[in-house]
């Protein structure tokens, strides 16, 4: 019997370079919300401008539940963006492209990758401030349990996924106090589509993304058991998450644990785990990597993912 090796560490030091929703196509998201959610989406509502405690409240957005299957925005429009910057944004490029080279790699050779200080901890200061008022629409996050993608149903079952969940839709980012939070998506968006794209061979034709998916793993022992994000072969090839903890002591536990494979082989490589370090963004391939969150003893902690096509 093979021994497992010990999991390397991505801890905050690091500058080493949910089981599948229903499948996207336009006929599956309309049977899949009609036979399995049946309302389940929250809808944030309020006239007024500022809440009791000061902070702007939401106007009239809608933000979906965990039962709502993400829905796919367009980005295929970043693919012909023109060069005529400011020497701020050739600078901001110009880091993007010394990111994306070191990402590139790793994801063509380890099928993962790792960008520290993507975000400042200001800029993820900012967004927990804009997405705070959201808490209380967060949802149990569920599985799905069935043969195959529009067959089945979404349940909860906390032994397997602690974590609570809130997906974003365009309307309510867009139109939402979420200046930051926009801008922090917009800028994973650049990343991906254009600076990866233009890179790796597998995120050539990747134009379309989900919805942002929030998640809070409230601690207690909250995880996520291993699993692989896209089984249903809906059309995600890449997971990116961004964790939105402002600090994290990796002894609470709460790392992504990453089982890359080796190369084609069903064997498994050396288990990567990556602590949740704020700005930090972790990558990798939905269709391939098994992945799992370990138990979160601290709390909460925070974080957004997105999934590209």
């Amino acid at each position: 019997q093979r021994e497992e090796s010990a999991p390397a560490s991505l801890d905050s030091s690091y500058d080493r370079g949910d089981v599948p929703p229903p499948s996207l196509t336009s006929a599956r998201i309309d049977r899949s919300i009609k036979s399995t959610i049946k309302g389940s989406v929250a809808v944030v509502k309020s006239e007024n401008k500022v809440a009791d405690n000061g902070t702007p409240v939401i106007p009239r957005e809608f933000f979906h539940a965990c039962m709502v299957p993400p829905r796919v925005t367009s980005l295929a429009s970043l693919k012909t963006v023109g060069s005529n910057k400011k020497k701020a944004k050739k600078s901001k490029h110009s880091r993007f492209s010394e990111l994306a080279d070191t990402a590139a790699a790793s994801l063509k050779a380890n099928g993962w990758a790792v960008v520290d200080n993507f975000a400042g901890l200001e800029t993820i200061e900012k967004v927990r401030m804009e997405i705070r008022q959201l808490e209380t629409q967060y949802e149990k996050g569920e599985i799905w349990v069935g043969k195959e993608a529009d067959i089945g149903a979404q349940i909860a079952v906390s032994s397997v996924r602690g974590d609570k969940v809130l997906w974003v839709d365009k309307e309510g980012l867009h139109n939402g106090p979420f200046s930051t939070f926009r801008e922090l998506m917009n800028s994973i968006d650049k990343f991906v589509v254009k600076e990866l794209g233009s890179r790796v061979p597998r995120l050539r034709h990747a134009t379309e993304r989900s919805d942002p998916m929030l998640a809070i793993y409230p601690g207690g022992g909250t995880r996520f058991q291993k699993h692989v994000d896209n089984t249903a072969e809906d059309g995600r090839v890449l997971t990116v998450l961004c964790y939105l903890n402002l600090t994290w002591d990796p002894r609470l536990g709460g790392s992504l644990r990453l089982h890359p494979k080796v190369g084609h082989t069903d064997g498994d490589a050396t288990p990567v785990d990556v602590c949740p370090s704020g700005g930090r963004l972790a990558m990798f391939w939905a269709d391939k990597t098994p992945h799992e969150v370990l138990p979160c003893a601290g709390g909460p902690r925070h974080a957004v993912t997105l999934w590209f096509y």
